[in-house]
Formats: structure tokens, C-alpha cells, sequence
């Protein structure tokens, strides 16, 4: 045991968790392992029951930090600063702290201290040096072979699809001894290109077929716990998924990652990139290009990826389309001051609400 943290009580607080487990969360837990849906749905909305556990917050930790970005993270910035606001509130009433340090995690981001400060609409200093694990990783990329005797529009040749492909790649990485997460675009995908990595075990290696699985988010919470154990402890050699693994699960031991086309975004291929080699350990990372203009032009230009800096994240959280809807949310949790609303530069949105019928003016401000 450390020293100090015998009673911590570590709680996961999120869709999964049953009523009994988020009452003891509230209750009991002083590490509450949650998500910006549940801090907007459950903590901000029945403030007044989260008192004592807000008044007593010291860290706020923000992991996958470059994950908020667009319309998504817009929102995030303002849910993070409606939660740091009622921290400040509860704490001025007898705590002799300003309120939480906010902490953020990220291995994939530009400009770090800028996305930052944009997410809490406050000054935030950089911390660069990289302590993480991570051994040497191999990128192959990958184009699949032309299928014989096929034409396409136009009489274009056609190449294998990048799905079935993964799956041939992956079970051929298996049979090698190697632990193995294949990345796939949609949830139908990942199911698929794990059917064909199971097909082509049963001819190489029958031992092993079994050995694969797919996973997504449209399986129960128990299930996907599962998944993630039998990945972890080597019972599964395999796994074929959506991005829903592309964050916030740490396992250890993966060998090679498979991405069956360009995710996107250079942050997502090298987050996915990540999940492999966390421990020290060499890694392998194959991208695999659909059969598409951007990923062709990828596989043929590897600088234009491999040289490629990470994509800087945008967030607008004074998009009144965005600003409005949060201000009305903050407002019905405590009544809006004007200081408040000059720190957040919402007078004009402020004053379209109160238009609107909204929100009212107190003569007291």
C-alpha cells in the first residue's frame, strides 16, 4: 500500500456504472475515473449532492487532451469551465485553495500549452519532455494486390478491399507470434476482418483460430471488459476493432497494429500507432491503404505521413451556437454574475438570450 492513499477509493463513474457504485462515487471515492458526458449529465446538473467532493477537488486531470477538438471539444472547453466554476464557488465558501489544478495528458498534440489554454480559458505551462515507454516501431505501408480478372468503373483495375486484407495480415502476424490489434473503420468492418483472420488461422494454424476476436462499442460494458482482459493476459492473440480502443486503454504487450486505411488524421494513426510497443519493447505498425486517392498517395509518399507534423487542435468555444445552449446549462446550475459573463465574452450571446425570454436580468446583477 502507498503511504497516505489507503483510503482513495478509485471509482469508474460513467454510463456502465450502476446506481449503487455512482452513490459510492459521490460518497466515498476521492479518484473518479469519469467522462464529460457524465460530468455534464450527473455532477454539474445535481451540484448541490457533489458539495463536499467539489469543494475538496485539488486535481483535475484531462487525459487525450488533443481528443477534444471541433464542435465535440467546443463543448468540452465549456463543460471543464462550468465544473472549475462551481469549483471555485463551493471552495470560496471556506477552502483556502482558488480551486483545482488541472492537469493534461497527451501524446499526440501540437502546441500543447495553446490547446490547453483554449480548453479552460486560462494561462497553462508546457510540459514537453516525453517520459512514456515507448521502444522502436517499424511502419510498413501497405498496398493491397490488384484482383485478377476484375475491373471496376471504368474498367479500373480493382485491389483487395483494406478490411480483408488487415485480416490476412493479421492472422499471418499471429501465426509469428505476434500480439496483434488491427484497426478497422466501422463496427461491421472489425467483425469481418476478424471472421477472415479466424478463416485463414484455421488453415495455417488451427490452434490459433479461436485466438481472435473483434471489438466495438455496441457490446455490453462486461463484454468489452472481457475483451480487454483476454487481450492483456495473452489469452486473446488478437483483436480487431474500431477507434473505440484507440484511447484511454492501456495494454501492454501488443507486438503490431494494423490499420486497415489512413484514419484521417495524422494524431488518430499515431495514437493508434501507439497502442503497440508501450512497454519498450520493438513494434510493428502496418498501415494498410483502401483503395482510395488519399490513402494511395500516403503509401507512395511516405514523408507526406511519416514527416507530416501533428494537426493542431481547433476548438470555438465562443461559437454561439455552442456558447448559448453551456450558458443556459451554467445559469440553471448557479445564477450567472456579470463578471462571469465578461470572462467568457458572452455579453452579445447573453444578451440574445435574455431577448429570447432565455435568461432574465437580476437587478442585483
Amino acid at each position: 500500500a502507498v503511504p497516505g492513499l489507503s483510503d482513495v477509493a478509485p471509482t469508474a463513474y460513467d454510463g456502465d456504472s450502476p446506481a449503487e457504485v455512482r452513490r459510492f462515487a459521490r460518497e466515498r471515492s476521492r479518484w473518479i475515473f469519469s467522462n464529460p458526458d457524465m460530468i455534464h449529465l450527473s455532477m454539474l446538473r445535481n451540484h448541490a449532492r457533489w458539495a463536499v467532493f467539489l469543494r475538496n477537488l485539488r486535481y483535475l486531470v484531462v487525459d487525450e487532451c488533443h481528443y477534444y477538438r471541433g464542435i465535440f471539444g467546443s463543448n468540452v472547453a465549456m463543460v471543464l469551465r462550468r465544473l472549475l466554476r462551481l469549483c471555485s464557488r463551493y471552495s470560496a465558501t471556506g477552502a483556502d485553495f482558488a480551486g483545482p489544478t488541472v492537469v493534461f495528458a497527451s501524446a499526440t498534440t501540437s502546441q500543447a500549452a495553446a490547446t490547453a489554454s483554449a480548453l479552460i480559458g486560462q494561462t497553462v505551462v508546457e510540459v514537453t519532455e516525453d517520459g512514456s515507454p515507448q521502444g522502436a516501431r517499424t511502419v510498413a505501408l501497405w498496398e493491397p494486390a490488384l484482383i485478377p480478372d476484375l475491373l471496376g468503373e471504368h474498367g479500373a483495375p480493382v485491389r483487395r478491399s483494406a478490411g480483408a486484407e488487415a485480416g490476412r495480415v493479421m492472422a499471418d502476424l499471429i501465426v509469428e507470434g505476434a500480439r496483434t490489434l488491427t484497426f478497422v473503420r466501422s463496427r461491421r468492418g472489425a467483425e469481418l476482418t476478424a471472421l477472415g483472420a479466424r478463416a485463414r488461422l484455421a488453415d495455417t494454424a488451427p490452434e490459433l483460430a479461436q485466438r481472435v476476436a473483434s471489438y466495438r462499442a455496441g457490446y455490453l460494458a462486461e463484454d468489452r471488459r472481457a475483451l480487454e482482459r483476454a487481450l492483456a493476459d495473452g489469452e486473446l492473440r488478437g483483436l480487431a476493432t474500431t477507434n473505440a480502443l484507440e484511447l484511454g486503454v492501456d495494454i501492454a504487450g501488443l507486438d503490431a497494429v494494423v490499420l486497415a486505411g489512413f484514419p484521417g488524421t495524422v494524431a488518430s494513426f499515431w495514437q493508434q500507432a501507439g497502442r503497440a510497443g508501450r512497454r519498450g519493447q520493438g513494434a510493428l505498425i502496418v498501415l494498410i491503404a483502401r483503395d482510395d486517392p488519399l490513402d494511395t498517395y500516403l503509401v507512395h509518399h511516405p514523408s507526406a505521413l511519416l514527416d507530416r507534423p501533428i494537426e493542431r487542435v481547433v476548438i470555438d468555444p465562443g461559437n454561439p451556437y455552442v456558447l448559448g445552449p453551456q450558458l443556459l446549462c451554467a445559469a440553471t446550475e448557479l445564477p450567472l454574475t456579470e463578471a462571469e459573463v465578461r470572462m467568457w465574452d458572452a455579453e452579445a450571446v447573453v444578451a440574445g438570450l435574455v431577448d429570447d425570454g432565455l435568461l432574465r436580468r437580476r437587478p442585483s446583477g
